[in-house]
C-alpha cells in the first residue's frame, strides 16, 4: 500500500466515526452518563449511631417484634440509604400491670451505622 492509500484509508475511517458519532451518539453519552451517576456503591460511614425503641404487647416476643419495627423505622428515617453494620441487643421483657394483665413491654437498643453516600444503591 502506498502512503495515499493509506492517508485516504484514514480519513475513510475518520469520516464513518463522524458520521456515526453524528446519529444519535450524543444521546448514547448521556445514557451512560445518567445510569453511571445513579449506579453508586455504597460504603458503610465510619461514624456509628444508637437508638432504642420499646413496644407493649400481649407477650415479649410480639413486644420485641414491634420494638424491632420501630428500630428499623427510626434507622431509615435516619440513613436514606439504609442502616450498615446493625448490632441489636436486646433489653428486659417486664410485665404491664399487676401478672402481665396490661401486657408485655420489651425493649430492643440497636448500634449501627449509615450507607454512604446517601444516593448509593447496594
Amino acid at each position: 500500500m502506498t502512503n495515499l492509500n493509506r492517508m485516504s484509508w484514514r480519513w475513510v475511517v475518520a469520516g464513518l466515526f463522524l458520521a456515526l458519532s453524528a446519529c444519535g451518539g450524543t444521546a448514547e453519552v448521556e445514557d451512560v452518563l445518567g445510569t453511571s451517576e445513579s449506579a453508586l456503591t455504597c460504603t458503610c460511614g465510619a461514624e456509628t449511631f444508637t437508638v432504642v425503641r420499646r413496644a407493649t404487647s400481649v407477650n415479649c416476643a410480639r413486644a420485641y417484634d414491634q420494638a424491632n419495627s420501630l428500630a428499623d423505622e427510626a434507622i431509615a428515617a435516619a440513613c436514606p440509604a439504609g442502616g450498615c453494620n446493625l448490632t441489636r441487643s436486646l433489653q428486659s421483657c417486664a410485665p404491664v400491670g399487676p401478672n402481665g394483665s396490661q401486657g408485655f413491654s420489651m425493649g430492643v437498643l440497636v448500634t449501627y451505622s449509615c450507607n454512604e453516600p446517601d444516593n448509593c444503591v447496594e
